[in-house]
């Protein structure tokens, strides 16, 4: 009998208490779809929040099995969540999801088969990939995202066309060495591409981002494009292929 691999799927959640109760529900559809093939995991950290969403995670998952809570007394942002999922997880692969079910959550299913069947270290969810498609974003925030990802694609000359996703699943033993050092959302870039710069192996999913229904965007625009930059140019002065 073939010994069941295990993923841990993690969720970052800051003042989102309007999408708990909705994604209670797309994530036990997920667990329903995976749980006969997979030994799952789900990880909800509340970051922070001043809002009443880890009282709402109580009353939705705290009696739900498999699915378990941490709470960040203070906002530690996605560089916070990455570390804190990443120490606390111990699964075969570990998943990144957003909370507001930008991406669809049942993409993890074959993203994850895909990681097992080819023995891929990294799944990148690609909505800009020419296969990939977006749905109700605006026109700008798509045009910043395009330009962003093509200067990282030049910069470390990798066939790449989306590094920014927070939907990924990595091998975890691949990446549990890795030191991130933002904090904001360009640290999920950093993750992906420090584990591209260890020569792991990867491969894009081309999928559909949406835009989310209820409650608001935690992205700060300018203070996230300059953080971009920094990291840019971090890696300009240290990839001599550029």
């Amino acid at each position: 009998m073939v010994e069941k691999k295990s993923l841990t799927i993690c969720i970052p959640l800051f003042n989102e208490e309007e999408v708990v109760e909705e994604l209670e529900k797309n994530l036990t559809l997920l667990y329903e779809n995976l749980k006969n093939f997979y030994l799952v995991h789900f990880l909800l950290v509340n970051d922070g929040s001043s809002d009443s969403t880890l009282s709402k995670l109580n009353i939705f998952f705290k009696e739900k099995e498999n699915f378990f809570i941490l709470n960040h007394e203070v906002n530690k942002n996605l560089g916070g969540f990455l570390k804190t999922s990443i120490n606390y997880s111990s699964t075969d692969y570990i998943a990144f999801l957003d909370s507001d079910s930008t991406f669809d959550p049942q993409l993890i299913k074959p993203m994850l088969e895909i990681a097992i069947e080819r023995k891929i270290d990294i799944v990148n969810a690609s909505h800009l990939h020419p296969s990939g498609s977006t749905l109700g974003v605006p026109y700008w925030r798509k045009f910043i995202s395009i330009v962003a990802n093509t200067v990282y694609r030049l910069i470390l000359n990798v066939k790449i066309y989306t590094f920014t996703s927070i939907l990924k699943i990595y091998k975890l033993e691949k990446i549990k060495d890795i030191d991130i050092q933002y904090n904001g959302f360009v640290a999920v870039t950093e993750l992906f591409v420090k584990g591209i710069l260890k020569n792991l192996t990867y491969l894009e999913y081309p999928c559909t981002l949406t835009t989310r229904i209820k409650g608001s965007s935690k992205i700060k625009f300018r203070r996230t494009i300059i953080t971009h930059i920094k990291f840019m140019w971090n890696l300009v002065q240290k990839n001599s292929n550029f």
